[in-house]
């Protein structure tokens, strides 16, 4: 389940944590991925909002 949790940490909350669970499901019913891929979900905000910070610092 490592990649899927990769996945999720795309910056799309909560849509990516949603798909990755649905997959998980599909693969194994009693599989519940969901707080990690919304702890690497959000994860990804986090790093997003640090990046455009620094990106607004620097082009100033």
């Amino acid at each position: 389940f490592n990649p899927m949790i990769g996945i999720a940490g795309v910056s799309c909350v909560p849509t990516t944590a949603k798909v990755v669970q649905k997959i998980a499901t599909d693969a194994n019913p009693r599989a519940i991925i969901l707080p990690q891929a919304l702890g690497a979900n959000i994860s990804g905000v986090i790093t997003t909002a640090i990046i455009a910070a620094t990106y607004v610092a620097l082009l100033r």
